[in-house]
């Protein structure tokens, strides 16, 4: 029902809200709230984004299996709708635990799937975010020329979409590939 939808909604927000500002016993409390409202409604879309963000709440806890248990009931969701557009993003919240967990060769894996998908849909933004994270996989694989190579690649995406967020990152990547080249 739409009542179920905006309660989820509603609850997702505030979710949100309360991650953001590092209350995240709360927030987890919105979220699954959110969760249920979703499933009441059987809105697979908005049960598919609170399960991401579930997931990301988890890994700033640490809690890398639980995070991995929501991405992909996530990833489930969003890949049976077909849902392109934020798929690729999913997968590189999958890479995400996956290089906290030190599993360099998951991480990747989920990367590359990821970035190929926000090339496809033209997320410009997740384009570059994956490909900082792609460089930070080749650095700890001690791989710099390769990390360079997307970071090079990031940075001139950056500065095309004027992000200087992602320039930032690009930059401290392409710095920390230098040192480990000099040594």
């Amino acid at each position: 029902s739409g009542r179920s939808e905006d309660r989820g909604e509603i609850l997702n927000l505030l979710g949100l809200l309360h991650w953001h500002t590092g209350k995240y016993n709360v927030a987890l409390g919105y979220y699954l709230r959110s969760q249920e409202a979703f499933e009441e409604a059987n809105d697979r879309q908005g049960a598919s984004g609170v399960l991401n963000n579930l997931g990301l709440l988890y890994i700033e806890l640490g809690a890398y299996d639980k995070a991995l248990e929501y991405l992909l009931a996530s990833l489930a969701i969003k890949s049976e709708m077909g849902d392109q557009a934020s798929l690729g993003t999913t997968l590189s919240n999958i890479g995400n635990v996956f290089l906290y967990r030190k599993e360099t060769a998951k991480a990747l894996e989920y990367y590359l799937q990821g970035l190929e998908l926000q090339k496809a849909t033209g997320d410009k933004q997740g384009e570059g975010t994956v490909m900082t994270n792609i460089a930070s996989v080749y650095l700890q694989l001690g791989n710099p020329a390769k990390a360079l190579e997307y970071c090079t690649a990031c940075l001139q995406l950056a500065r095309e979409i004027g992000d200087r967020r992602i320039e930032s990152y690009a930059l401290a990547e392409i710095g920390a590939a230098c040192e480990l080249q000099d040594r």
